[in-house]
């Protein structure tokens, strides 16, 4: 596992040392070893999607995307997370009467969130 939790969660001495990319590649070759007959095609382009859903080198994937599916599930991937950054600082705001949040690091930008009067984050917020 590349995670562990107790009180609280952290990287497992594996998932620090493999990360999740190497240990899931490693999880779907063992479940693809014992299916008989499974296709070498479709396994390779399978593997391909995990080890290269991050995109780029630089961001930790150890391929480029080079099939449709793969590069699909890369931007779905990056999509998702974009939008879950924006949600969560959306909806920790401190102070929710300006329009703007404050200054977000990691986004290199600031985040509109809109006037009272307009749609609130809370009720444009993904549904579960």
């Amino acid at each position: 596992a590349e995670f562990e939790y107790e009180t609280d969660i952290d990287y497992s001495d594996e998932g620090r040392l493999l990360g999740h990319i190497v240990m899931s590649d490693r999880m779907v070759s063992d479940a693809i070893a014992t299916l008989p007959d499974f296709p070498d095609d479709l396994a390779l382009r399978l593997r391909h999607m995990i080890l290269s859903h991050h995109g780029r080198y630089e961001w930790g994937s150890p391929r480029r995307p080079k099939t449709l599916e793969a590069v699909a599930l890369h931007h779905v991937e990056n999509l998702d997370a974009q939008v879950n950054r924006f949600h969560r600082i959306l909806a920790s705001r401190r102070d929710s009467e300006k329009p703007w949040t404050a200054y977000d690091t990691l986004l290199r930008r600031y985040l509109y969130a809109g006037r009272d009067e307009e749609l609130s984050i809370e009720e444009a917020g993904p549904s579960e």
